[in-house]
């Protein structure tokens, strides 16, 4: 993937929310298409020029990088804090090939699966480091530690047909992952090992275990309970400026399907050269601004935040993802309700015999569910997690966190995450998962 069409393609995605206005935007939008397509080719000719450049710089000073945790990727960072890895491929029953990565723990361990929120991966579970991050401190305590990786992200990006470029590979949302890619990772977990597994999962890893349990029964009954973290059903409250592109929902689907095959900010090379030279070597202001961009999107906490890690959250963070993951978000805001995709009335009525799509059934959730939320969540707000708490039938923990700046990404990376996540999470797993209380010393 060459950095030109990463800056291409995230530019036209993000130039839409100032430039598109509601009125006539469709009709003008679809007159104008051929023109967006031969600019956005002309385009790709220039940048492949300045992308040349850039990786010619790029080699000459990557050797200079201190943190290697900005250029490193899951693999790397994994074995370079101590630990053995593991990769693992998993096919979907739609053909999707995932990439599993795994810390193997010891011999008959209980199996932990981390899936994580959207646009991310694998990484974001380890980047806090030995004694911080989740996976290591599930892995310290003797667990077999498994990391998702959603279809679309960079390490996920197989098909047995269809290739990235192939506008239909890009066809799915966050439903077919609750459908398809959870179910295929649990039957393959459990061919491992055959015992429930425990599943954490964070922002749209939530909700692809609640699409999961309740279309997906007989996979649901592989989950011993569903640990979730920033917890995201209803969105009808989200206060992140991502609901200021809601009424563009259609028009942002229908240029990206025509220029980028649907794909929203492919791979993370440009996140990469982001969190590396704005975010890291031109120091502290550039720091500070990319701080202050991510509590923009997600909640601010100036203080607990760990901001130190800012330039490798950066780098990471946009590991790749489809369109409609967000657009089908973005309508779950504009509706108030946690539902399938809306396809407009016509095709639902083709698809669902109904001019409108269906609201999951929460009450389906036969699974136990643990909740823990932030009050400074600009995306699962505290409204909205309350309505999924009552909806929810097996509710065995509503942690509301002890800190009132706690936001989505705290969850990840706050100073406090040990201390007031991980730490009451990881005794509730031993406790109601493991059917025991844990003898072992207390994490610090």
């Amino acid at each position: 993937m060459k950095l030109t069409r990463d800056v291409i393609i995230s530019l036209l995605n993000l130039s839409l929310c100032v430039h598109l206005s509601q009125s006539t935007v469709m009709e003008k939008l679809k007159e104008s298409l051929p023109a967006v397509k031969e600019v956005y080719d002309e385009a790709q000719v220039i940048g492949e020029q300045l992308g040349k450049a850039l990786d010619v710089a790029y080699n000459k000073i990557e050797t200079n990088l201190n943190d290697s945790s900005v250029k490193w990727k899951t693999p790397e960072l994994i074995r370079d804090s101590g630990y053995n890895f593991e990769a693992h491929e998993v096919t979907t029953e739609d053909g999707y090939i995932l990439t599993l990565h795994r810390i193997p723990g010891p011999p008959n361990a209980p199996i932990v699966f981390l899936q994580h929120g959207i646009t991310e991966s694998s990484s974001c579970w380890v980047l806090s480091g030995k004694g911080n991050a989740l996976a290591y401190l599930l892995a310290d305590r003797g667990y077999d530690v498994w990391l998702g990786n959603a279809r679309g992200n960079i390490y996920s990006r197989g098909h047995v047909s269809l290739s990235v470029n192939d506008t239909q590979y890009w066809q799915f949302s966050w439903h077919e992952m609750g459908i398809y890619d959870i179910p295929a990772v649990l039957s393959y977990l459990t061919s491992i090992r055959n015992d429930k597994v425990i599943y954490i999962g964070h922002s749209m890893g939530t909700t692809m275990a609640y699409v999961m349990s309740i279309l997906r029964p007989d996979a649901a009954q592989n989950v011993s309970a569903i640990y979730s973290l920033a917890p995201v059903a209803y969105c009808g409250h989200a206060k992140s400026p991502v609901r200021l592109v809601t009424p563009f929902l259609d028009e942002i689907e229908l240029l990206s399907d025509y220029v980028a095959h649907g794909e929203f900010v492919p791979g993370n090379k440009l996140a990469q050269y982001v969190g590396m030279y704005l975010c890291d070597w031109l120091g502290v202001a550039f720091n500070g601004f990319c701080t202050e961009a991510l509590f923009f999107l997600f909640g601010f906490d100036n203080k607990r935040f760990n901001d130190t890690l800012t330039p490798s959250i950066v780098a990471h963070t946009l590991a790749g993802s489809s369109i409609r993951e967000l657009t089908h978000y973005g309508q779950l805001i504009k509706s108030h309700k946690f539902q399938r995709y809306d396809w407009g009335k016509e095709e639902n009525k083709r698809v669902y015999g109904d001019d409108d799509p269906p609201e999951y059934d929460l009450s389906k959730v036969n699974v136990p569910v643990a909740l823990f939320w932030g009050r400074n969540d600009l995306l699962a707000d505290t409204r909205d997690v309350r309505k999924l708490r009552r909806e929810l039938p097996r509710v065995i923990l509503d942690h509301p966190i002890n800190y009132n700046k706690f936001n989505h990404i705290d969850f990840l990376w706050g100073l406090d995450a040990k201390k007031l996540v991980y730490s009451p999470l990881i005794q509730l797993i031993e406790s109601f998962s493991l059917g025991r209380r844990s003898s072992r010393r207390p994490m610090g």
